[in-house]
């Protein structure tokens, strides 16, 4: 069990490394008590807003989706957020540069983990690529589409789940959609995913 533990801290060290600026300084630990497994995120202080997102949707995706992963464990993974080693340096907020190239095999490779820790390892992957965005005023774009074998898996990616009365949680899809958005928003580029049966 403590491998799988540690194969999904590195599958969350890297979404969440997509889309903030010092993934080498985020710290991520465990705890495991009263049957659920804890997983803390601590950011540098300057990415503690991307982690978070606007209106908190990147902490609600990754919460969506180590919920599910715990689901299918048969586990309860919650996922905690800490205060920042480091203070915000609200002096030195410039964006890092972009890299002169982009290499289209991480989004996917990343993609491809999470959808086996999700228990959806059937599916299948369509990388969708457009490297100008059709002129040199648009951005590139990304995109991925998810096709799967059966309706349940179909269902298990796009249905919402009811949570209290004002609440309900995103579905599976939305959440990968919002993490990954990010991660090409980082990277200057545009950002769709799609899900269809095969």
């Amino acid at each position: 069990m403590t491998e799988d533990l540690q194969a999904i801290e590195d599958l969350l060290r890297d979404l969440v490394g997509t889309y903030i600026s010092h993934p080498d300084e985020l710290l991520i630990d465990r705890k495991e008590h009263g049957g659920s497994v804890y997983f803390g995120i601590t950011p540098h202080g300057n990415d503690a807003p991307a982690l978070v997102g606007k209106q908190g949707c990147h902490v609600k995706a990754l919460q969506r989706i180590l919920g599910e992963i715990g689901e299918c464990a048969g586990e309860i993974y919650v996922l905690t957020l800490r205060e920042p080693k480091i203070p915000r340096d609200r002096g030195n907020l410039e964006k890092p540069a972009r890299p002169a190239s982009f290499d289209q095999q991480r989004p996917l490779a990343l993609l491809k983990r999470l959808l086996v820790a999700i228990c959806l390892p059937d599916t299948s992957l369509e990388f969708m690529w457009t490297p100008s965005g059709g002129s040199k005023y648009t951005p590139p774009s990304m995109g991925f589409r998810i096709y799967t074998r059966s309706e349940d898996d179909y269902g298990k990616l796009v249905a919402t789940e009811e949570g209290d009365a004002l609440v309900s949680k995103p579905s599976l899809v939305g959440a990968i959609g919002t993490l990954f958005r990010a991660y090409a928003a980082k990277e200057g580029m545009i950002f769709t995913i799609e899900v269809a049966r095969s």
